[in-house]
């Protein structure tokens, strides 16, 4: 029931992403063009390029970024108070799909693959952590046992590994976790456009994350104003489809409590 729950959800949040809104009214605005219902269609169509220029061109796609991804900063093993000792390094999954004669690195979702090299570096940085890779997936192999794999793969010894292979979504992670992670502080390794949320689960769990955002989508200084040409990108309709999911993730998090 829950599988199914989850394929619902992710159905949902698919079609209802800018890009397929976009095309779906692309089409209903055509339809109503060739059916003479010439001032439905402008509205339908204005609506549309509307939406495709707030989620193609820079300047908006970047301002969106930059509230979602800016409220925690790069961390640095420096900045570690000689205090707090970090035993602990969750790297949440980001998704896995087996191929047919694919290397691992191709199979591993490039959300989780970045995510699993900025744990491994931690864990290089931190003398005595342990890595702990988690994520059910849908795939015969968990994601957390192919993040696994790769690190192995990496040099990381298998005693400084643990795995989290039955939760399914972040919530689950911090009720699976808490017999490691209570009352002490640990890295948490997500995207930086995920961490808010994150953040807010691992928190109101009682648990003491510690936050290290990594996989940015922004990867330049934010300015509203660009010195480039204003002309729409593949790659920030893109974005705002991840910026559409994590948004009204946050919101579904929020309606049930949960942060």
């Amino acid at each position: 029931m829950d599988m199914i729950k989850t394929i619902f959800k992710d159905f949902l949040l698919g079609i209802f992403s800018p890009t397929p809104v976009i095309i779906i009214l692309l089409v209903i605005g055509i339809i109503l063009l060739f059916k003479n219902k010439i001032q439905k269609s402008k509205v339908v169509l204005t609506i549309s390029l509307i939406l495709f220029s707030l989620c193609s061109l820079d300047p908006f796609v970047d301002l969106f970024l930059n509230i979602s991804e800016n409220k925690y900063p790069t961390f640095k093993v420096s900045s570690l108070n000689e205090e707090i000792k970090i035993k602990y390094i969750v790297v949440l999954a980001g998704g896995y799909g087996a191929g047919i004669d694919l290397p691992l690195s191709s199979e591993l979702a490039p959300y989780t693959l970045t995510r699993l090299v900025e744990g491994i570096v931690l864990h290089k940085a931190i003398p005595g952590s342990k890595l702990i890779f988690t994520g059910k997936g849908w795939a015969k192999k968990s994601e957390a046992q192919a993040m696994n794999e790769m690190a192995l793969i990496l040099g990381v010894s298998p005693k400084n590994i643990i795995l989290d292979e039955v939760s399914s979504n972040t919530f689950e992670h911090t009720k699976n976790l808490k017999v490691y992670l209570q009352n002490t502080s640990f890295l948490l390794v997500t995207s930086a456009i995920h961490m808010e949320r994150a953040m807010g689960l691992f928190l109101k769990a009682g648990l003491k994350p510690i936050p290290a955002p990594t996989d940015h989508l922004l990867k330049r200084k934010y300015t509203f104003f660009t010195k480039g040409i204003l002309i729409p990108h593949g790659v920030n309709l893109h974005d705002s489809d991840i910026i559409f999911r994590e948004f009204i993730g946050r919101v579904w998090a929020t309606l049930l409590g949960r942060i």
